[in-house]
């Protein structure tokens, strides 16, 4: 995301409570990571696909937070 205020106070939050279980986001990077490993032969009934939403929000702005859709697939 991008702030056009001289001083960008954008920070990022996962906003799929599920997908807390399994995934952080860097707070001031977007950076998403794996909270645990993620195996393809133990995932259940094919479920190798995640799909969540992450949230930009603009602290000292009056703009509604930016939301994006991030797919993470297991192969």
């Amino acid at each position: 995301a991008v702030d056009a205020d001289l001083v960008s106070n954008v920070t990022y939050r996962i906003k799929t409570e599920a997908a807390r279980q399994l995934f952080a986001v860097n707070r001031l990077t977007g950076a998403v990571s794996v909270l645990q490993t993620l195996d393809f032969e133990d995932l259940a009934a094919g479920n190798s696909t995640y799909t969540f939403e992450v949230e930009a929000l603009d602290h000292g702005g009056v703009l509604p937070p930016g939301t994006a859709t991030v797919i993470v697939r297991i192969t």
